[in-house]
């Protein structure tokens, strides 16, 4: 988790010196993955378009821990999806072919959205 700084500057001062820093320790806070916007909870309920059902975090966030950081691999699978008839075939190809993990957090969520993708 990163530290927020917050800094302090004396505008009186010709040369912009701070007044004072200080560092606010945030790790305490929940993790980001774990709480939900709602700028991403409504991305996420439209989904018909499945590529505009994924927020930018979510997009950062799963190509990085689903897809070894390979944008190119993640568009893919997604395509993949798209031309897909069924959360079943969606299902198999992620489980079985890809070989993800059903217990994982990131793959729970990116399951999430790929089956409210079929749903509508």
């Amino acid at each position: 988790m990163s530290d927020a700084v917050v800094v302090n500057w004396d505008s009186s001062s010709e040369l912009q010196e701070p007044l004072s820093t200080s560092i606010d320790n945030t790790s305490d806070l929940q993790p980001l993955q774990q709480s939900i916007r709602l700028d991403e909870k409504l991305q996420r309920a439209c989904s018909k378009d499945l590529r505009a059902a994924f927020s930018l975090n979510d997009t950062f966030r799963f190509r990085r821990e689903l897809f070894g950081n390979n944008a190119a691999e993640m568009s893919d699978a997604i395509t993949l999806v798209e031309t897909m008839k069924s959360w079943d075939e969606a299902e198999e190809y992620f489980y079985n072919d890809l070989g993800w993990n059903k217990d994982n957090e990131d793959v729970k969520d990116f399951m999430a959205i790929i089956k409210n993708h079929f749903l509508q």
